[in-house]
């Protein structure tokens, strides 16, 4: 039910007055309903790996932090009634601690000389292992950071990590939907915002 609050509150984001201009908003704006109704899909809820509405709007408002963009992180934060306080935070140290590896590991990723990769990082990160979430729901969290912010290596590397955790290719994909789905608003919202 929450999760249908979410999607009620970002479609009514996306059909703001401001946000209404020619055809082919007209055409994209139905593109990022569809998306909306796509938000995620009940039947990968999993208890035993503590994937559920709640995780998944927590997963959203880790992507709209990430994204940086003030009013969707309202508009998210108005549907997270059903997050626990650990599932707000974890968000939200998901989201910082990500912005550190995804341009670290990112950068590591683009260098053409090796020598870098075998030097020490000196970035600390403990928090990956001392979340206020489970493991698979932090992971559940940078994956869908990762995603926003475009690190190969982090996507991999969380990937493997909730895989090894015993999740399904199709729960972790759900992630990558729901920054997808975020990303594509906060950027409608900005530009929208330089159309006022």
């Amino acid at each position: 039910m929450s999760l249908n609050i979410l999607q009620n509150n970002l479609k009514i984001l996306l059909n703001a007055p401001q946000m209404v201009e020619g055809d082919s908003d007209a055409n994209l704006r139905a593109d990022i309903l569809a998306n909306i109704d796509n938000f995620y899909d009940d039947s990968l809820n999993d208890e035993t790996l503590g994937l559920n509405p709640a995780v998944v709007i927590a997963c959203a408002l880790a992507c709209a932090y990430s994204c940086k963009t003030p009013t969707l992180i309202d508009v998210v934060m108005q549907s997270a009634d059903i997050c626990d306080e650990a599932q707000i935070q974890g968000a939200q140290m998901a989201s910082i601690i990500m912005a550190q590896n995804n341009v670290y590991y990112r950068s590591m990723g683009l260098l053409k000389d090796e020598a870098y990769r075998h030097l020490p990082t000196q970035l600390s990160a403990k928090i990956v292992q001392d979340a206020p979430v489970s493991k698979g729901v932090f992971e559940y969290f940078c994956i869908a950071v990762s995603t926003v912010n475009g690190c190969k290596a982090c996507l991999n590397a969380h990937s493997q990590g909730l895989l090894k955790l015993g999740w399904q290719h199709v729960q972790i994909q759900s992630a990558l939907r729901i920054a997808a789905i975020i990303s594509s608003l906060a950027q409608a919202v900005v530009i929208d915002g330089k159309r006022l």
